[in-house]
């Protein structure tokens, strides 16, 4: 007779939602975690037109599944008349908390499905990379499963438009990458130079690694007009308006986390190397005649 010990504070019994590798598992649904939705819970009242006509575009990319969305945004709408000063009032933060509930809920957000293909719409601007990851239901109707945005780093911000929708692109396929890697993506973007990455000549080390990695999966991408591809662009541009310290804050890192793993991908040895390692570094610089 085989026996299982369990450490208490660690397991949780007959519970009717647990968390795992990412996603949020019940009896009747798998969704993702908080974290991969938390995005939208950044987005904040633009402060001006040109960032309220960005934030609209996304809403409307879901007006038909958003109820009554002509009521929820008349007051957003309002601010967009010639010669109306735009004064962010309550009534349009009442409209922006409905409208961002609204993303992340039925009809709009639908749980992972891992026997269907992929559709990933993507934007890389010099402020920030944006995403969205899209399944289809039984209708043929589009719904999301997955948002993300990060703010550019100002090494990134210095990447041509070419390099930047390809490395939104990376960070896109990384966080659904366990799915992407065994099914179709069709991937939409406003940059016709990434629909042929696949046949890039890489010029640097950077982007032989990034090309390396895109070029495992199985894609189709797509052309879209800049104008139509309000989805992502909006997210993107997220951080445009942001101070210095909120988009650092909210910068491009590598995505995987240590709570994504089962099993510590480092050893205890190991980590107290490296803070050895670090301290000595700190210590180097700030020695007389360190750099």
């Amino acid at each position: 007779m085989a026996y299982i010990s369990c450490n208490p504070k660690k397991v949780n019994v007959a519970v009717s939602e647990t968390e795992y590798l990412g996603y949020r598992i019940s009896g009747d649904s798998v969704r993702m975690t908080k974290k991969h939705i938390e995005v939208i819970n950044k987005i904040t009242a633009p402060k001006n037109v040109k960032g309220l006509q960005r934030l609209l575009g996304m809403f409307v990319y879901w007006k038909k599944l958003i109820p009554f969305f002509s009521k929820h945004t008349y007051n957003m709408r309002q601010l967009l008349w010639k010669d109306v000063r735009f004064n962010w009032s309550r009534e349009c933060q009442a409209e922006l908390d409905y409208l961002n509930k609204c993303l992340v809920s039925d009809p709009v957000l639908k749980p992972l499905d891992p026997n269907e293909n992929l559709i990933i719409s993507v934007d890389g601007s010099s402020h920030g990379l944006g995403f969205c990851v899209l399944q289809a239901d039984d209708d043929n109707q589009l719904h999301a499963v997955k948002y993300g945005s990060f703010a550019t780093t100002p090494q990134q911000a210095n990447y041509s438009a070419d390099d930047l929708e390809a490395v939104a692109l990376m960070y896109a396929l990384k966080l659904v990458e366990s799915l992407a890697l065994v099914r179709h993506s069709t991937i939409i973007t406003d940059n016709s130079h990434v629909l042929h990455i696949h046949d890039w000549t890489p010029l640097n080390n950077r982007q032989r690694r990034m090309i390396s990695y895109i070029s495992q999966f199985n894609l189709t991408v797509l052309f879209i007009k800049g104008s139509r591809n309000l989805l992502a662009d909006a997210l993107s541009r997220m951080y445009q308006d942001c101070s210095i310290q909120e988009s650092a804050e909210h910068e491009a890192r590598y995505v995987h986390e240590v709570d994504d793993f089962i099993l510590p991908v480092t050893t205890p040895a190991a980590h107290r190397a490296a803070l050895k390692c670090e301290e000595a570094m700190r210590s180097a610089r700030t020695a007389p005649g360190g750099n």
